[in-house]
């Protein structure tokens, strides 16, 4: 997997801590690949939707 390194505004840091502290994710990355998987399936469910209301 791909290293990266980025960097969070206090409250987004806070909350990505809190998740894991909570055992909702065992690690901050986990969590960061989680959005991103869950915002390109949304990204993609609303493409297809636009789709399929242009094309009737």
């Amino acid at each position: 997997m791909a290293r990266q390194s980025i960097s969070f505004t206090q409250p987004n840091d806070e909350w990505l801590k809190t998740q894991v502290d909570n055992k909702e994710y065992s690690s901050k990355s986990e969590l960061v690949n989680d959005l991103i998987r869950n915002h390109e399936k949304n990204f993609t469910d609303r493409f297809t939707d636009t789709f399929h209301l242009k094309c009737q």
